[in-house]
């Protein structure tokens, strides 16, 4: 990055934001534009994690404790597999860095409490609602003197930097790529998002993700 005087991201969903607060917390000597719509509508879907993603958080300065306590979040220790082994069946895929610390993390899930210092382990993640991630992470950007929200929608001729980032998805403002469909492949091409209220917190609030494996 000796060479880069200046990067442009375009894109505000959870790419965009977390590529912008990457750049602007290791790199304040270059200068960020953010093109981002004026009305942004994200999906906005609860984000299961895995301790990859949460070390970069950490990294970023955000902790298990701000996303618990500012993006809705919980604690993710592991994820259950349901019906994957035989129907009616489940098993347990533990995280943590060591044999210890998955043995005392399956310990908690049959016993129904966790660790009062879950907080040191450091192989755990978190499950957060993306909406509050980025309002926090708006807050968060407004200490940054090197930034320079534009809003409106970029393409190809209307950006001109040493470094573009496209965090436009499937939209693909900027790069210019073709699109290769394997529907005859691959027929599934539709994701189905919706929200659930809790009917039984007590027992619905887990600190794991479920998959269940379905028939097809």
């Amino acid at each position: 990055m000796r060479d880069v005087k200046s990067i442009t991201v375009v894109g505000a969903g959870t790419s965009g934001y977390l590529t912008v607060y990457y750049l602007c917390t290791n790199f304040p000597e270059i200068n960020i534009t953010w093109i981002r719509p004026a009305v942004n509508h994200p999906i906005g879907v609860g984000e299961a994690s895995v301790p990859k993603v949460q070390q970069f958080l950490s990294d970023l300065g955000i902790t298990n404790t701000d996303i618990i306590t500012k993006c809705n979040g919980s604690l993710k220790l592991g994820l259950k597999f349901d019906g994957f082994y035989k129907h009616g069946r489940s098993f347990f895929h533990p995280f943590g860095n060591n044999e210890e610390e998955q043995s005392l993390i399956l310990q908690s899930w049959r016993q129904n409490k966790i660790p009062k210092d879950i907080f040191s382990f450091h192989g755990i993640s978190t499950h957060f609602d993306v909406t509050q991630l980025m309002r926090f992470l708006d807050e968060k950007l407004e200490m940054f003197s090197n930034i320079n929200v534009i809003e409106q929608q970029a393409t190809a001729d209307t950006v001109d930097d040493d470094v573009v980032v496209d965090c436009t998805g499937f939209g693909r403002n900027i790069i210019d790529t073709e699109f290769k469909s394997i529907n005859t492949l691959i027929p599934n091409n539709t994701a189905l998002v919706y929200r659930s209220e809790y009917t039984d917190i007590e027992n619905q609030r887990v600190p794991y993700t479920t998959c269940v494996a379905m028939k097809y």
